[in-house]
């Protein structure tokens, strides 16, 4: 007898994601719209994880909970995947960098390099820097590694005025503890281009992150539950899922930190935490940048204008300062992890936890915390939107 329809919608497996972040709403919903029963339960009482956002008290200010989170894309199927929740509209974000007691722009481009190191040497450097003229940018670790002892000198000059100190703060460790090779990724631009990203978008949601992952999140096929910690209603046993003290035979999507999804098996994995402190002001931070990072000077890294990010008409303004600490779970101040340090003590454990996942039926991890690795935006969502393709080839209607 042939199976109707329905008959199809009975077999197909159920899914339950953990987190709905970005990760999470953007697996979840291309799985509803396949046929999918989705279940997602979130620790907070919102949705849209550290991109989640909203109108500060009183005023007409959009603010970023978590920092300020700028959609740079290079891909159009992510574009008009997101376009359809929420309309995309273009920033041209600014940021500058506070070195020698002034805000300098940021990226580093020759503007930055003249500010750093003065008007009556800006010349002479610039003269050994043509060598590097042929392309637009150089990485910091080309300047020091160059035979011109001015570049090398530059090059040193940069790393302890501009790179140091943040990434202590941000990290916690020297950049060479994080990685041997970190020094080739900060690029200096060899022209006087501000922008911050050569990406073919730089956009932000017109009416924030909040209302297009709550578009995202609503469909017949889609249920949210709120103030539930995963973690504490799943185990993994014996290679097997348990989903509230039962045997889970069916689809678990996790985006939690994966040292405590397996409760800490082969030891605790270094993640990273901010503290965030609003200020209602009435002037801008800076005349033409809307972040600041601070390498020294202050135990913040940036503080960034919520009305100047995406160019909001009001009044008055907030400004949100970043406190970088280390990851502790049940910390009032740094009790949210942020993004994994994945330093090379921590690769061991890592490759363990990876190898359990890997040996459960049905687990899909994704995201920076369960992946342990550093995404972007965009390769989060590219990311989501392979894990939904790998589950729909697999357990979707035309896989019967």
């Amino acid at each position: 007898m042939e199976e109707t329809r329905n008959d199809l919608d009975t077999y197909m497996k159920k899914v339950v994601i953990v987190g709905c972040g970005l990760f999470g709403s953007v697996c979840g919903r291309i799985l509803a719209e396949k046929g999918f029963k989705i279940t997602i339960l979130e620790k907070e009482s919102f949705v849209g994880g550290l991109a989640y956002d909203y109108k500060y008290k009183n005023c007409n200010v959009m603010v970023h909970k978590y920092g300020p989170h700028i959609l740079n894309l290079d891909h159009i199927e992510v574009y008009d995947f997101l376009n359809r929740f929420g309309t995309l509209v273009p920033v041209d974000v600014k940021r500058k960098v506070y070195v020698n007691n002034k805000a300098i722009p940021l990226p580093l481009n020759l503007e930055s390099i003249k500010m750093i190191i003065g008007e009556e040497k800006f010349p002479e450097v610039c003269q050994k820097l043509n060598k590097f003229f042929y392309t637009d940018e150089v990485l910091l670790g080309e300047l020091m590694a160059c035979e011109s002892d001015e570049i090398r000198n530059l090059g040193q000059l940069i790393y302890d005025k501009v790179y140091l100190g943040y990434n202590l703060k941000m990290w916690g460790k020297r950049p060479e503890e994080i990685n041997s090779a970190i020094l080739q990724r900060m690029p200096i631009r060899m022209n006087y281009n501000k922008r911050l990203t050569r990406c073919k978008y730089q956009v932000v949601p017109k009416e924030g992150y909040y209302v297009l992952l709550s578009n995202m999140l609503d469909h017949d096929n889609i249920e949210t539950i709120m103030r539930i910690d995963g973690t504490e209603v799943i185990k993994i046993t014996g290679g097997a899922i348990y989903y509230k003290e039962r045997m889970y035979q069916d689809i678990l999507v996790y985006t939690g930190p994966i040292d405590e999804l397996f409760n800490y098996e082969f030891g605790k994995l270094q993640y990273r935490s901010l503290y965030f402190k609003n200020q209602l002001k009435k002037e801008s931070i800076d005349d033409s940048a809307a972040v600041i990072t601070y390498p020294d000077n202050y135990k913040k890294t940036r503080t960034t204008d919520m009305r100047m990010l995406i160019d909001q008409h009001d009044k008055v303004t907030v400004w949100v300062s970043e406190y970088p600490g280390e990851y502790v779970r049940k910390s009032n101040k740094f009790g949210k992890p942020s993004y994994p340090v994945n330093d090379l003590c921590d690769a061991e454990k890592m490759e363990s936890y990876k190898k359990k996942a890997d040996s459960v039926d049905n687990l899909y991890l994704g995201g920076r915390l369960a992946e342990y690795k550093y995404y972007s935006m965009e390769e989060t969502v590219l990311s989501a939107m392979s894990c939904a393709e790998d589950i729909n080839k697999k357990y979707g209607k035309n896989a019967i």
